[in-house]
């Protein structure tokens, strides 16, 4: 799924490589934008796979 390795890489562009435990260079617009758009591919995968699957969503919301 094209989509989903797209924001993979986008999601590596909120880590600083030089301190991943450190804070992202991100702001909190980025972080908004990215949000909303896992969110709609999360829709999308959900309707793709139909009632015959289970999609976990784990991600740990502040």
């Amino acid at each position: 799924m094209a989509e989903a390795e797209r924001l993979i890489a986008l999601w590596d562009t909120g880590i600083d490589w030089n301190d991943p435990g450190g804070s992202s260079p991100w702001t909190a617009e980025d972080t908004r934008r990215f949000q909303a758009q896992a969110e709609a591919l999360l829709d999308r995968l959900r309707v793709a796979l139909g009632p015959g699957f289970m999609v976990v969503d784990e991600r740990q919301r502040a």
